[in-house]
């Protein structure tokens, strides 16, 4: 009888075509983008010290040099993303080749900064675009950046551009924060992966949304240096390698 009932039920609603479908609310996530110039200027120093005898990384680019073209690619991606979302784009262009490349650990940065679409609570989620991105590149340097892709290219992987999907990864919304014994992480929906997690874990970059649940832990990871080190260290290539 129990199952007849809820058999009853189920062709009734199937009638009605019932389905879950998102509300498609939009929410501005606001981020701690001094954390992502951390997690740039990490990429920086190891690149010096790992590479700056073989191609002269520091005499060819500086740090806040690096660091610059790095944030106008990053506000160029994050204002390209809201203006597909939104249909409306953020106020002047910021105007960055589309073909710009990044080394590989932050263009998967920067590629996380996207539409994130939750199916669990129905929300869209978008970083936010804060003046700190609104950086227009100095053509020179932005030569020097490209003369140290040149050099190390044949050391180091690099993206060939951009990322190009609108969609991006739960890395900016996981919250994580240094404990006694490395780094704690929790988030508002059990959609990430691990991977997500992990970079999370090495910028440190989510601030908590109102509203949400963070009931969610992916465990205690290493420390943000420790993990920041294997990340830039897994993009190294052999020497001279063409790839």
């Amino acid at each position: 009888m129990d199952s007849q009932l809820t058999s009853n039920l189920e062709r009734l609603a199937n009638l009605r075509g019932l389905t879950a479908k998102s509300t498609g609310v939009i929410v501005d996530v606001e981020i701690d983008y001094q954390a992502v110039i951390e997690f740039i200027d990490a990429q920086y120093d190891h690149l010096v010290g790992v590479y700056d005898e073989k191609v002269g990384v520091s005499d060819i680019i500086g740090e806040e040099e690096f660091r610059s073209v790095m944030l106008a690619a990053l506000g160029k991606r994050v204002q390209w993303v809201r203006t597909k979302v939104n249909g409306v784009r953020d106020g002047a262009t910021i105007r960055v080749d589309n073909h710009l490349p990044l080394p590989g650990p932050l263009f998967d940065l920067f590629y996380a900064f996207g539409r994130v679409d939750s199916t669990s609570n129905g929300t869209v989620y978008l970083p936010a675009l804060p003046e700190i991105l609104r950086v227009q590149l100095d053509l020179q340097v932005l030569r020097k950046y490209l003369q140290l892709h040149t050099r190390l290219k044949h050391y180091y992987s690099f993206s060939e551009s951009l990322p190009s999907q609108v969609d991006g990864s739960w890395a900016y919304l996981i919250y994580a924060e240094t404990v006694v014994n490395g780094t704690s992480t929790a988030s508002p929906t059990n959609e990430a992966r691990p991977a997500d997690a992990y970079l999370a874990a090495a910028i440190r970059c989510a601030r908590v949304v109102a509203g949400q649940s963070y009931n969610i832990t992916y465990g205690i990871l290493p420390f943000p240096e420790v993990i920041r080190a294997s990340i830039f260290d897994a993009y190294a290539k052999g020497i001279g390698d063409a790839r």
